[in-house]
């Protein structure tokens, strides 16, 4: 098939363009920049072997697209025959040449359409390995996404959401469906926590949530009167400045020091410019915890760490010893500091 348009790549200030296919007149050239159609007025048509487009102003990057849009308005026909006229070779084969034209243009487009995959699996849209680019964000549960909202979602649940759960209060009014004036975006029964009068309701047996229209659809018409507390819990997890809430286990998969995943290892970071920090571990097997500080390359920044064995003896080390109370307190330690003896009686400063 013959085709309709030539693509340039401009790098260089650059004004003049090939047309490197036929055409039946001048107004059925179009010139497009990076996408976008441009007036007829920015460019002019230059004779020549091949004729040229020539543009006003030079582009100096992105694409230039040279096509061909050879009219097809109905309401306008390129060619009208009338009654009682002669019917000249050169109106037959411009007649027929649009035809083409427009059937040779009409292919081109195919062609480069979003089809369905041919062959075993003709179900699926197949876009050729290349990107599909401004799509919209979505709206009903089963839209496509953009890579910005899926990359918001999943720094929403990892790193946690400014978004505090929504509460949605409803009273019931003889209907069994209720409509979210600011709409949801989960569908999961199980991501809403509702109550009726206080009795807590039990997702997909009691209600339904419909994402697309909004709704939450109740097994059984609530009672006229009744107040309906509806709260998405959802992905919506709420960041606290200052403190962290963990619902569940928090574990590191991972040793430190071998990589294997039977050990692992919960740094907590200072905020001060020393860049200490404390470290908890399980040092061996035979460690079940370890508790002590580092520098920023994970080496110890001190001497007192605490240990915890498989068999429940708990060791102190790096405490400092001191005769008694009053020798403790000379030394610096005050009420409640642990010290040891000389004899490593344990004793707590008073």
């Amino acid at each position: 098939m013959a085709n309709t348009f030539e693509d340039y790549t401009v790098s260089t200030s650059t004004s003049l363009f090939n047309i490197t296919f036929e055409y039946l007149e001048e107004a059925h050239i179009v010139v497009e920049i990076d996408g976008v159609i441009q007036a007829t007025s920015t460019y002019s048509i230059v004779a020549g072997s091949p004729n040229k487009v020539s543009l006003n102003t030079p582009v100096t990057s992105g694409v230039v697209r040279i096509r061909r849009d050879s009219n097809a308005d109905s309401d306008a026909p390129f060619v009208d025959f009338v009654n009682g006229s002669v019917l000249t070779e050169t109106d037959l084969d411009k007649s027929y040449r649009h035809n083409l034209y427009l059937n040779e243009e009409i292919g081109n487009l195919n062609q480069q359409s979003l089809q369905k995959q041919a062959g075993a699996n003709p179900e699926v849209w197949d876009a050729k390995t290349l990107k599909v680019v401004n799509v919209a964000d979505p709206t009903l549960v089963q839209d496509a996404v953009t890579k910005n909202y899926v990359d918001t979602q999943i720094s929403n649940t990892v790193t946690a959401s400014s978004t505090l759960p929504v509460k949605t209060t409803f009273t019931g009014a003889g209907s069994a469906t209720f409509t979210f004036s600011a709409g949801i975006t989960l569908a999961t029964a199980e991501a809403y926590e509702v109550a009726i009068d206080g009795v807590l309701q039990e997702p997909t047996t009691a209600y339904t949530l419909d994402a697309d229209a909004n709704t939450i659809t109740f097994t059984s018409t609530p009672p006229t009167g009744s107040n309906i507390v509806v709260v998405q819990r959802g992905y919506a997890v709420p960041a606290v400045d200052g403190n962290l809430k963990i619902h569940g286990a928090l574990e590191s998969t991972k040793d430190r020091q071998t990589g294997s995943p039977e050990g692992g290892q919960l740094i907590l970071r200072s905020s001060n410019s020393s860049g200490f920090r404390w470290n908890i571990d399980n040092q061996s097997s035979s460690s079940l915890l370890r508790f002590f500080s580092s520098d920023d390359a994970g080496l110890f920044a001190g001497t007192t760490w605490l240990t915890l064995d498989t068999t429940g003896l708990l060791s102190l080390y790096g405490l400092p010893t001191y005769a008694d109370d009053s020798a403790a307190g000379t030394g610096g330690l005050v009420a409640n500091n642990v010290y040891k003896t000389a004899t490593g009686e344990l004793r707590i400063k008073t």
